[in-house]
């Protein structure tokens, strides 16, 4: 009879602050990146993003990590 609220479960364990980001365009680099994190809301809530690059073919390999401050950043970002 009550109005029910349905949670959204975050895919990753409890107290996850690290996430991979995977299949990113080859082309983006570190901060086009943190550029989109920014512009997603999540800028100030990242303390530290690792895109390896692949210095002889001049882009990435497609994948990044990224740290969040908090865990519930990371499981808002993880929902997404």
């Amino acid at each position: 009879p009550g109005l029910e609220v349905e949670t959204k479960k975050s895919p990753l364990p409890p107290g996850t602050t690290t996430a991979m980001l995977r299949n990113i365009p080859n082309k983006y680099t570190q901060e086009a990146l943190y550029q989109r994190l920014l512009s997603g809301g999540y800028g100030h809530c990242v303390d530290f993003l690792y895109v390896p690059i692949d210095f002889k073919n001049r882009c990435n390999f497609g994948y990044a990590f990224i740290n969040f401050r908090s865990v519930e950043a990371c499981d808002r970002f993880a929902g997404e």
